[in-house]
């Protein structure tokens, strides 16, 4: 029997465990830096699963591919601070 592979969500999971507050990710936007978190950044990403969940419930993958505008994708999730 083979052991079985960490998934991305055990990755994400071990990982915001481990650094929770740490800086995740720093972006530069004109002049100021902004830091993201490891809690964060996974609370954003289940904010997109969601999304996209749930827009595959109301159209097929196939079609939500093909019809989707590229702005659809790139919109940035606004932080809280």
């Amino acid at each position: 029997m083979s052991e079985q592979r960490p998934s991305i969500i055990d990755f994400v999971n071990t990982y915001t465990a481990q650094y929770g507050e740490d800086t995740f990710l720093r972006e530069k936007s004109g002049d100021v830096w902004t830091e993201t978190s490891f809690n964060k950044t996974r609370e954003e990403a289940y904010i997109y699963a969601a999304a996209f969940m749930a827009i595959a419930t109301i159209m097929p993958v196939a079609k939500m591919t093909a019809s989707l505008p590229l702005s659809f994708v790139t919109i940035p999730l606004p932080i809280s601070k």
